[in-house]
Parts: structure tokens; sequence; C-alpha cells
């Protein structure tokens, strides 16, 4: 509850929709939250995503992105909590999980000392890339399931946020990557272009100098290695923890990752998949 209150309270100052928080006793574990609904930005059997309630919650990305956001917040209890920033080893660790739990599950063995010396070999300088850029607030969890539809608010505080108690200091991509692959619903490739270059509009009108080349380098790499990462973990929620029904987005989350896999600074890691285990065709790959 703690990290969840100090969020609650600086994205409402921001403006962000969230659930208001009503009362709370923190040391007791509970909160009472404001009811936003539960209209989604989806619809549909499968849900698939709907085009203008996706587009305004990027521009809310977008909005949130152009702030000199704080490195500290107010915990709601009188004292400050300092944000977490994303480092070098956050970055192996997450990725390091497909090597652990999502090798195992694909291919049935564990991974090589070969394999994984060369994954994380590839993916060094691609987090170093990572690192270099700009800094925000990172939702993490910016996606189909934790974004709500609040229609009779306007402009960008349609959009509600749930579930951003881990957010983190990293880069702007990573949410951006998270909306526009979102690992729940199929996002088509032109809307996923879409979702980008509406972004990129909304940072370049704010800001003539935004970087938009450095921008879409970043949210390849990010959206690589968020499927890479989702991937592991869907393995080991079947594995460990006995939960397979995530395993139905798997095929989704390959999807996604041969996509981007396409962008050229995403090369070595590209080879990498293709000899040790082919994303861009089904043989070999066990997708139950």
């Amino acid at each position: 509850p703690a990290p969840f209150l100090a969020f609650a309270l600086g994205l409402a100052e921001l403006g962000v929709s969230v659930p208001q928080v009503l009362a709370h006793d923190l040391h007791a574990g509970y909160m009472l939250l404001e009811d936003l609904g539960a209209e989604l930005c989806v619809a549909g059997t499968p849900p698939a995503p709907i085009r203008d309630r996706y587009l305004t919650a990027v521009e809310l990305l977008a909005d949130l992105h152009v702030r000199d956001l704080p490195r500290t917040l107010p915990d709601g209890e009188g004292g400050v909590r300092t944000i977490p920033a994303y480092a070098a080893a956050n970055y192996e660790a997450e990725v390091a999980v497909f090597l652990d739990w999502g090798v195992p599950h694909f291919l049935g063995r564990a991974a090589t000392d070969h394999e994984r010396e060369s994954f994380l070999a590839s993916w060094r300088p691609l987090i170093a890339e990572i690192l270099a850029g700009p800094a925000t607030w990172c939702l993490r969890d910016y996606h189909s399931p934790n974004l709500l539809w609040l229609a009779e608010r306007e402009g960008l505080a349609r959009v509600g946020v749930l579930d951003f108690q881990d957010t983190i200091f990293g880069h702007p991509a990573y949410d951006v990557a998270s909306l526009a692959e979102d690992a729940r619903v199929d996002v088509p490739e032109d809307l996923e272009a879409e979702l980008i270059g509406t972004y990129v509009a909304a940072r370049r009108a704010a800001d003539a100098g935004f970087d938009e080349v450095a921008f879409r380098r970043a949210y390849a790499i990010l959206a690589a290695q968020r499927a890479t990462r989702i991937l592991g973990v869907f393995a080991r929620l079947k594995a460990r923890d006995g939960k397979p029904h995530y395993l139905a987005h798997v095929p989704r989350l390959w999807g996604y990752l041969a996509r981007v896999l396409g962008e050229p600074v995403l090369r070595p890691l590209k080879l990498w998949y293709e000899e040790a285990v082919p994303v861009d065709r089904r043989g070999g790959v066990r997708f139950d």
C-alpha cells in the first residue's frame, strides 16, 4: 500500500485519473479507493484495442514525459519516498528470466553456457544505450488490464490508470512499448505505428529538440526486452506457480518479438534468436 499511496497522490497532482485514496491504514495494509468503473480501452471477443482510446492513452504518456518529474514524492504519511531507478543489473536480470525459464519451456532443456553468455553479451550494449538516454517515471504496467475509460471526463483525464505502485525511473519508451505491444491483446502493426507516431508528434510539439531517431531505437530495444522478459515470466508462471493460462498469450509475444527484431539496432540479438530459439517460424519452438 505504501508505494501505491505515494504514486496515487503524485499522479493525481499531475492531473492523471487514478483512484482517489479515500482512507488508508498502511500499518494494517488497508486502503479504501475510489471506484473508477469497469469500462476498458478494449472491446469485443477476443478483446481488441479501441483505437481512439489507445491514442489518448499514448498522448497521456507524452504529456507526462515532457515534464520534469521529481525523484522523490511525499509518502502520504509525513515522510518522503525516493523513486528507484533502473540499473544495468535490473535490465539484465529481467532478460535472464528468459534463459532460466523460457529456454527450458520452449526447447525442453536448460540454456547452455554459450547460449547464456552470448545472449547477455548481445544485451549489454543495448542496455547501456538505454541507460544513457533520458529517464522519467516508468509505470511499468501501462497496458489494457490497467487502463480504464472515463467517458464523463475530458481530454487526457478520460484515461483511468491502475497498477502503478512499481513505478521506477526508466526510459520513456518502456511504457509506450508496454501499450503499443500489449501482451494481453493483439495490437495490429499499423496501430502500433500510429501510436508511436502520435507519441513522437506530441513530444516534438512540446520540444523541438526531441530526438526521434534515438527514441525509436530505444523503443525497439525496450519492446524486445519486455517481450523477452514476459515470455520467461509466463513460462515461469506455468512451471513454478501452476498457472498455465498465461501461455495463451505466448504466440502474440513471439509475434511482437519477431516484428521488432527486424530493427537494425537489434541485429545481434536477432541472430542469437535465429540460432538458439527461432522466433520467425514455429518449427522447433513449443507454444503449448
